[in-house]
């Protein structure tokens, strides 16, 4: 009986150790407040700097209107960069101006979609951007769909470097002269923002916009 009391004493041992480890980890992590704000700051950045993490390789932008005319504009831009830091851009857009031929897209160096843009802040290093009409331009089909790729468009930047900058839509819009009262030939009229109103002269303005995250993930930048 001796010999069989020590043998159960020496099972029962270790399952208590074990119980008392458990007991004593969830006690730790119950006296963590989850509402204490410098918890929340601190897991909040540990979750921002793994989402900016150089290891990824893809980017997307949700193109919400930034153009009073074009309401219903909207659609997706994705990013996916190769081994040398050149990226290849599937875009699928939705409501523009039919058969339109001015539009393009671009990267500006800006992390919100609130701000002026001007044609000469593309993001890029070299003296010569990579994003113009010529070289990332869309055609929108008659219903105003443009869906389409560009290849190896490099601005110098990693995937990394990309994150949370403007994702652009740029097109060719005119304004309503203020003398005549007439729309211009493409029926657009300008919401005033730096457009000679006097001749309806054409100006490219921004009329997508959409900030890069790492493709699938949702936060602020």
């Amino acid at each position: 009986k001796r010999q069989s009391t020590q043998e159960h004493n020496k099972m029962i041992l270790p399952k208590l150790k074990l119980t008392l480890l458990l007991i004593t980890a969830l006690s730790r992590v119950n006296a963590i407040d989850p509402h204490d704000d410098r918890i929340r700051i601190k897991l909040a950045n540990t979750e921002k700097r793994q989402l900016k993490s150089s290891s990824y390789d893809e980017l997307e932008a949700t193109i919400e209107n930034k153009y009073k005319s074009w309401t219903s504009l909207g659609g997706s831009i994705q990013l996916e960069f190769n081994y040398n830091d050149q990226f290849n851009v599937n875009y699928h857009l939705h409501d523009l101006p039919k058969y339109c031929d001015t539009c393009y897209f671009s990267i500006m160096d800006e992390e919100s979609c609130d701000k002026y843009f001007n044609e000469d802040d593309h993001y890029h290093k070299d003296y010569v951007t990579p994003f113009s009409n010529d070289l990332t331009g869309l055609i929108s089909d008659k219903n105003g769909d443009a869906i389409g790729a560009f290849i190896d468009v490099d601005n110098g930047n990693s995937a990394y470097k990309n994150t949370c900058k403007a994702a652009v839509i740029w097109a060719e819009v005119e304004g309503r002269s203020s003398k005549s009262g007439k729309r211009g030939k493409r029926g657009l009229v300008s919401t005033g923002e730096k457009i000679n109103r006097r001749t309806g002269s054409k100006k490219m303005r921004v009329v997508g916009c959409g900030l890069l995250k790492r493709k699938g993930y949702h936060y602020d930048c």
